[in-house]
């Protein structure tokens, strides 16, 4: 009987040439870890949008999020990572950005910062910055912890609404993803180390209907673009985090 219940979490990937939905516990873990290891791309659940991620550590997994979402290298694609640290081995995090993800990570907060010398991973178009974020969800970051950094994008196609499930994720998809991670109602990944909830004010996320639950608020995170020293220069996106409460009139 587990074993029919486990296989209805999957979809059958030779069949349907779909991703492979599995569950948001460690065996799903295990296996997005060992794909994004392999240079493959996977689905994440997210504290805002389901992310089509792939590891940084491996070549080509920029050319290959760009492709799987039908768009050009024109902008810069964002990195989630596991926790204030790991976001500061790429980006230099220091004055009024350093207050900042000290305030609101984990959370939907996305700072874009200077690079930090000798990173150079290909993430699209050449600025000299990255932009960085911690999800307030135990799945990237667990995923992040393992494999380090991931280069990620809103799970859509280019120009299209998001869609609503991971099953219709893994449909648009196709094989693109090798696995998609389900949500459920309550994520517990025993074992994980947990961080501290955000500190600062976080607007109250929208109720999307027929989102599935657990898969973030449907907005995505607010991006801030930062100089190199660290001063906020101004809000390139306003998400869940309104401009005023990060300090801009």
């Amino acid at each position: 009987m587990k074993g029919r219940q486990d296989a209805s979490w999957e979809k059958d990937r030779h069949s349907s040439q779909r991703a492979l939905v599995l569950k948001p516990d460690h065996a799903g873990i295990s296996r997005v870890v060992a794909a994004l290891c392999r240079g493959e791309l996977c689905a994440l659940p997210t504290d805002t949008l389901y992310g089509v991620v792939g590891a940084l550590a491996q070549a080509g997994v920029a050319n290959r999020i760009f492709a799987a979402k039908n768009r050009g290298r024109d902008v810069v694609l964002p990195v989630l990572c596991a926790d204030f640290a790991q976001a500061a081995e790429i980006a230099v995090l220091q004055g009024e950005a350093a207050e900042l993800a000290h305030r609101f990570w984990p959370g939907p907060l996305t700072l874009v910062c200077a690079r930090r010398a000798g990173f150079t991973a290909d993430l699209g178009a050449e600025t000299g910055t990255v932009g960085v974020r911690v999800p307030d969800h135990p799945v990237p970051r667990a995923v992040a912890r393992r494999v380090g950094p991931l280069a990620s994008s809103s799970a859509n196609l280019h120009g299209e609404e998001p869609p609503d499930s991971p099953e219709e994720i893994a449909a648009l998809f196709q094989d693109s993803l090798t696995f998609v991670v389900g949500v459920v109602d309550s994520v517990s990944l025993a074992g994980e180390k947990e961080l501290p909830k955000t500190q600062g004010k976080v607007e109250k996320p929208l109720e999307v209907p027929g989102r599935a639950a657990g898969s973030g608020t449907g907005r995505g995170s607010t991006v801030v673009r930062c100089t190199a020293e660290g001063t906020l220069v101004e809000v390139l996106r306003v998400g869940d985090i309104s401009p005023a409460v990060l300090g801009f009139s």
